[in-house]
């Protein structure tokens, strides 16, 4: 009973020992494991970055390529067959040039009745059209119109150094047909018609969309290129592009810019 009574006391002392072991022993272990866990998942997280591999061979092009074809120094030679046109639209500036910025373009200064349209032709020495065709029109050779006009007294001014007829000279506008080739030159500035009394301001310098310096040679005189027109009306008004006003005060703004350039002035008509 003694001995029984014994392990009967120390039993309720031993329990409470026991259970505290085991229950630090589950602790233990659980941490442990939530060790192997954390780093097991450090490991899992690292990113995985694989070695590229290359695989020789020819890559063959969706679309085959066409070489370029070998450049040619042949001239593009024209066939009789193949005619060339052309439509050119000029920029037009929107406010008209003072007189003195006339004079500074072109030293003649005319007026007169326009009494013949010739037959336009090339600008070529021979007047035959170019046979590299494209390739040197309207750069080096163009085509123009010749226009016979009788003058109506002295040049209004005359600052160029060679001498100007008295009685007609030949005008030159860019463009007309020859042939089966045309060329159009749409330039409102400068549009010119049979029987119109006209003033307009000329010059012999450099040929317009074309290689050549001075006056055009044509059949019927030293040709000369036009800078700026105007129409004279019957009740006396000068009618340009831009403006009309009268004719007379047109005339004596030319004359006076002359005067400032200090060039020589023919007199008026009377």
């Amino acid at each position: 009973m003694r001995n029984r009574a014994f392990w009967g006391h120390w039993s309720y002392v031993f329990s409470p020992l026991v259970s505290l072991l085991v229950g630090l022993m589950l602790v233990s272990c659980g941490s442990a494991e939530s060790d192997i866990g954390s780093e097991a998942g450090v490991a899992g997280s690292s990113t995985f970055e694989p070695t590229p591999t290359f695989i020789a061979g020819t890559v063959t092009p969706a679309i085959p390529i066409t070489p370029e074809p070998e450049p040619t120094t042949e001239p593009y030679v024209l066939s009789d067959h193949d005619p060339l046109v052309w439509v050119m639209e000029p920029l037009v500036v929107r406010e008209e040039d003072s007189a003195e910025a006339v004079l500074m373009q072109s030293p003649v200064v005319v007026e007169g009745k326009v009494v013949e349209i010739l037959p336009s032709r090339w600008t070529t020495p021979d007047g035959v059209r170019p046979k590299e065709g494209r390739r040197v029109v309207p750069d080096l050779y163009t085509i123009v119109t010749p226009i016979i006009l009788q003058l109506q007294g002295m040049p209004l001014v005359n600052l160029a150094n060679d001498p100007v007829a008295t009685d007609s000279v030949v005008l030159v506008l860019v463009g007309g047909k020859v042939g089966e080739d045309s060329l159009e030159f749409n330039d409102p500035r400068n549009a010119i018609t049979l029987d119109e009394h006209i003033l307009v301001a000329i010059n012999a310098g450099h040929w317009q969309f074309t290689s050549g310096v001075g006056n055009f040679p044509t059949e019927r005189g030293p040709g000369w290129w036009i800078s700026h027109k105007w129409s004279i009306t019957d009740d006396g008004n000068a009618v340009s592009y831009w403006s009309t006003r009268p004719f007379d005060e047109l005339a004596s703004e030319l004359r006076n810019a002359a005067k400032d350039i200090g060039q020589p002035v023919e007199s008026p008509t009377p």
